[in-house]
């Protein structure tokens, strides 16, 4: 009881020191300042599958879409790449920017051909435990939300059946599809590994985070 009372304590000290001091924890997922987003230079300290969580703080991971580092890596790729949009000018990383954690600085996120959107780009850390996704939660999965941008004409433009064409025809995507799916370039598949890749971008690792993990295992 004194062991547990202890853990309590301690754990109303850190509330304490977060939200009233104004103390902030260093999160091991933010990435490094650049000024560039080449996928092989970014999210250095980023963490593996199962994320080094205790379970009952680990994300949930749909049976259908389980995570590995290879479907992570391809994952990133498609996150950071503007050949996702009609014109090749509009990535997913436009309008959640790491530099502005994974958000849009903007009042309202700018698509293709300039054009401006209604709403402001969410953030998408810790999107892995969001039960729906856009703000009117019309989505009921990341798999499902991340083709929609790219759809969206007024944000990445893009046809799906094109787009698969498009990155058919480059030779890397084809090699890491085959790596992770089995197949080439599908929707379904690009769908998959942009949620796996959105699935690692967690705020964990913060002291409070460690303290939970703490009570939860002692």
């Amino acid at each position: 009881m004194k062991k547990r009372r202890y853990h309590w304590i301690t754990f109303g000290l850190i509330i304490f020191l977060v939200f009233f001091l104004g103390w902030e924890a260093p999160l091991q997922a933010r990435p490094k300042k650049t000024d560039k987003y080449p996928p092989e230079t970014l999210f250095d300290t980023l963490p593996n599958p199962p994320f080094h969580l205790h379970p009952l703080l680990a994300p949930p991971i749909p049976p259908y879409n389980l995570q590995t580092p290879a479907k992570v890596a391809l994952g990133k790729m498609l996150f950071f790449d503007p050949r996702l949009s009609r014109d090749n000018t509009v990535s997913c990383a436009t309008c959640h920017n790491p530099e502005h954690g994974f958000s849009d600085a903007r009042p309202v996120s700018i698509g293709i051909d300039g054009q401006k959107g209604t709403r402001n780009a969410p953030t998408i850390f810790n999107v892995a435990y969001n039960k729906t996704h856009f703000w009117d939660g019309r989505a009921g999965s990341l798999e499902e939300q991340a083709l929609g941008p790219i759809q969206n004409p007024i944000e990445m433009g893009e046809d799906l059946n094109r787009l698969v064409q498009k990155l058919n025809g480059v030779p890397g995507y084809v090699e890491a599809f085959k790596k992770v799916f089995g197949t080439g370039v599908t929707a379904d598949g690009i769908a998959q590994a942009i949620a796996a890749f959105e699935r690692t971008i967690l705020s964990n690792n913060s002291p409070l985070i460690d303290l939970w993990q703490a009570m939860i295992t002692h």
